[in-house]
């Protein structure tokens, strides 16, 4: 029968620790519910632990007691660390608008986010502190160009690479020491360990958890009968997995659809047209936005040579060049997107996947032209 809620509690109070998870677990309530009933069954069996404290003994009360507290701990934390996880509301709408193939390659981005801030947190700890430590006065003046330039002012601090020692740092003569040369050592095999550990442990995850898939055997309708959370109350999450599950069956009839869908010979035709057209324009367009990074370089490092200029007036003229290639970067896809839609592809992953090529081809183009200028051009007029 159906139980009132202090009567759930106390039954939930008076079983094992497992058998309560799993109950718990099988409650058709949401999370939100299932963590206060869960929060309110730990305060329960805390009572009962103070209510007996005539018939137990201090110790074994007081390590029940501390048992109760770090499971409580516990649950905080992992809510916590759930709350912490990065673009999880956009990933989801990600995978619900164009599928779990597109959304892997933000997964992927992801992950790499993480081991950037893990990367930066060892490396702060270990080696841009003790620089901070032993640091002498910077005496140059800030002007505020040094923001977009990292020259003149930062050149002195632990901003610029060049800044960094390798020698042994003691502050405090006869006193503690720290190696540097060692601490460079230590600092990226430890990154390198944790990472490797971090990455085998996702991919056991990964391949335990996909070990067995039921749509090898059942088709689509395991995703329509096996994978939906009937936890989920929330009408816009609701909403969402419902488009999540319609995009990745969408991708499989695809897939499977792809050899019954025929065109017409003038159709074929046309659309080849259209697609050599989009490639022939977005490849003009990367080697017309390369010509100009290259000319106005070469332009640039003429009034360089040249001189005439305050180191003020320098600074300044350095920001053109990154400003021109910052520009051409960020306003160019946009290009690249309309000829996708002009494309009109199948599916959205086609989409994505044709744009993101050919935005690679575009950085790609810019940046071989930028170190084509930095190793052979400027090399040469310094040289001379």
């Amino acid at each position: 029968g159906f139980y009132t809620e202090e009567e759930l509690i106390r039954n939930l109070a008076s079983m094992s620790t497992g058998e309560r998870i799993k109950a718990i677990q099988k409650m058709p309530e949401t999370m939100k519910k299932k963590r206060e009933i869960r929060n309110k069954v730990l305060q329960e069996i805390t009572k009962k632990s103070r209510h007996r404290c005539v018939q137990l003994s201090c110790c074994t009360d007081c390590r029940q007691g501390a048992a109760v507290s770090f499971r409580r701990f516990g649950n905080t934390l992992s809510e916590y660390f759930h709350l912490l996880q990065f673009f999880h509301k956009t990933l989801k709408i990600i995978g619900a608008k164009f599928g779990t193939s597109v959304l892997s390659y933000f997964i992927f981005l992801k992950w790499l986010l993480t081991f950037n801030i893990f990367s930066f947190l060892i490396n702060f700890s270990f080696i841009t502190i003790p620089q901070f430590i032993a640091a002498e006065p910077n005496d140059l003046s800030f002007t505020g160009l040094e923001l977009f330039t990292g020259a003149g002012y930062f050149q002195q601090t632990v901003l610029y690479y060049g800044f960094y020692t390798n020698a042994t740092i003691r502050k405090i003569e006869h006193g503690p020491s720290y190696n540097m040369q060692l601490a460079y050592i230590f600092t990226v095999g430890l990154y390198f360990v944790i990472c490797f550990l971090i990455l085998l442990f996702s991919m056991a995850k990964s391949f335990s958890k996909n070990f067995i898939n039921p749509q090898a055997y059942a088709g689509n309708a395991s995703k329509l009968l096996c994978t939906w959370d009937f936890n989920i109350t929330n009408e816009k999450a609701v909403k969402l997995k419902q488009k999540n599950l319609s995009t990745q069956i969408k991708e499989d009839l695809t897939e499977v659809n792809r050899e019954v869908l025929n065109f017409s010979v003038k159709e074929r035709a046309v659309r080849v047209m259209i697609h050599l057209g989009s490639w022939a324009a977005s490849l003009g367009t990367a080697v017309a936005a390369c010509a100009g990074v290259y000319f106005l370089s070469i332009n640039n490092l003429k009034l360089f040579v040249n001189g005439g200029k305050n180191d003020l007036e320098s600074q300044a003229a350095m920001l053109v060049l990154p400003i021109v290639a910052s520009l051409l970067n960020t306003f160019i896809p946009f290009f690249y997107s309309w000829l996708g839609h002009l494309e009109k592809f199948q599916t959205p992953g086609h989409h994505i996947y044709v744009t993101i090529a050919r935005n690679i081809v575009l950085k790609i183009s810019i940046i071989g032209i930028l170190c084509y200028y930095w190793l052979n051009v400027v090399a040469a007029s310094e040289s001379q």
